[in-house]
């Protein structure tokens, strides 16, 4: 185990690694900080690491004083958790000390996380907001609202991804089969033909089976849910009418994918795939999936 201890006027806190965002925050609100992990390096935290393991050693021998809080933390979370298809490679490399810092176990895994030749498997969901004015009055945002403020939502997003510790592909450490074919997932907000929705993007080694694509399905409606609700809880975006909140599901509350198909004009088509799990949606609904791949994957070019 990793543990960091942080001092400052007297006070000490102690952090078992890995962790997570709300535990950072407390620590530093304990030692009287209340800026963002970001804006603290390790020096001016007083930070001392304490390892169990050689292997620990190594990670820990490549953070930098001069390194950022939010740095360090991604690092080696990045390293105690791996994606799996890479974590034996990356293990052995840390274990013979073929890294010289943190930024260059983090290039590395970038380069073979985001590999061209990887599959890359497309989910998309939909978004709502409200607006609480200053009166405490509250009221649904419109699609022209979420549009016109599309980019700082947009940005919002990345920003509460940016503040885990931890590649989003651990979230789909419990669906069967997964993680030992998946490289990376990222959530984004896309908007077309004025409607707002949200892109959950799988970068994989290998196809995903039918059934992994539907238990895949079910877990980003969980994670939207439950993972993101709690993450994007305390986020709002200041708007002339109040502030915004985002929800990863529609004005009624449902979290089931969706195909952005169905905001085209007739004339026009997505260039999108649906999973299994989708396709058996529309077809309860009495929608047609005529013309939308039954594979529910896109190959890189």
């Amino acid at each position: 185990m990793i543990t960091l201890t942080m001092e400052r006027l007297d006070h000490a806190v102690v952090l078992k690694l890995p962790t997570d965002h709300e535990h950072v925050m407390v620590a530093l609100w304990r030692l009287g900080l209340n800026r963002d992990p970001h804006m603290y390096t390790l020096g001016e935290l007083n930070a001392v690491f304490s390892y169990d393991t050689p292997e620990e050693h190594q990670m820990v021998r490549l953070i930098d004083m001069n390194n950022s809080l939010h740095f360090a933390l991604c690092s080696l979370h990045e390293m105690l958790a791996p994606p799996v298809p890479y974590a034996q490679q990356l293990r052995k490399k840390l274990q013979s000390g073929s890294y010289r810092s943190a930024k260059d176990f983090y290039y590395d895994m970038e380069s073979l996380v985001f590999d061209p030749k990887h599959m890359m498997t497309y989910f998309y969901f939909p978004v709502s907001g409200e607006v609480v004015a200053k009166d405490g009055s509250v009221t649904k945002a419109d699609d022209d609202m979420l549009c016109d403020y599309h980019k700082m939502i947009e940005f919002a997003m990345y920003t509460v991804q940016s503040q885990t510790y931890f590649w989003e592909t651990e979230l789909f450490s419990d669906v069967k089969g997964v993680p030992e074919k998946l490289a990376f997932a990222g959530w984004s907000i896309e908007e077309m033909d004025g409607v707002l929705f949200g892109e959950v993007l799988l970068m994989h080694l290998e196809p995903f089976t039918d059934e992994e694509l539907e238990d895949l399905a079910e877990k980003i409606e969980q994670i939207n849910s439950i993972d993101f609700a709690i993450r994007m809880k305390h986020w709002s975006v200041l708007t002339d009418a109040g502030l915004l909140h985002l929800y990863l599901c529609s004005e009624d509350g449902d979290y089931s994918l969706i195909n952005p198909d169905d905001f085209l004009d007739d004339e026009e088509e997505a260039d999108v795939c649906l999973c299994p799990h989708c396709r058996k949606k529309m077809a309860e609904q009495g929608l047609s999936p005529d013309g939308v791949s039954s594979t529910g994957r896109m190959e890189a070019p």
